[in-house]
């Protein structure tokens, strides 16, 4: 079954154009170096996010949230476990390097 999110479609030429408009739209030059749009401000980045990279992230953590919800329905059709290890390699993190976290407070 499909994952909620299907991220990493996008052309390596578009991903290059929408770098481009960032750096028009904030008048860098052309040459300003593309790690410098996600370093964080702390290292005098820009501090944007990696569109890739959260598409991947939130899918993680909705399948995190969906292991825990009592549905035999849902966890017959989807396999939770796979889909995260599919996206922590999108991420290029290895799957077995996460380990679960304990239950946190609830803050509602």
């Amino acid at each position: 079954m499909a994952g909620l999110c299907e991220g990493g479609n996008e052309s390596p030429g578009s991903l290059k154009a929408n770098k481009s408009v960032i750096k028009e739209i904030l008048s860098l030059p052309d040459d300003t170096p593309n790690a410098m749009l996600y370093a964080s401000k702390n290292v005098r980045g820009l501090g944007n996010l990696r569109a890739e990279w959260e598409a991947s992230i939130q899918h993680y953590n909705i399948c995190r949230r969906l292991e825990h919800v009592n549905d035999a329905h849902l966890h017959h059709m989807r396999n939770l476990e796979e889909e995260k290890k599919t996206s922590l390699t999108r991420l290029k993190i290895p799957p077995n390097s996460v380990t679960p976290q304990t239950k946190g407070k609830h803050l509602r």
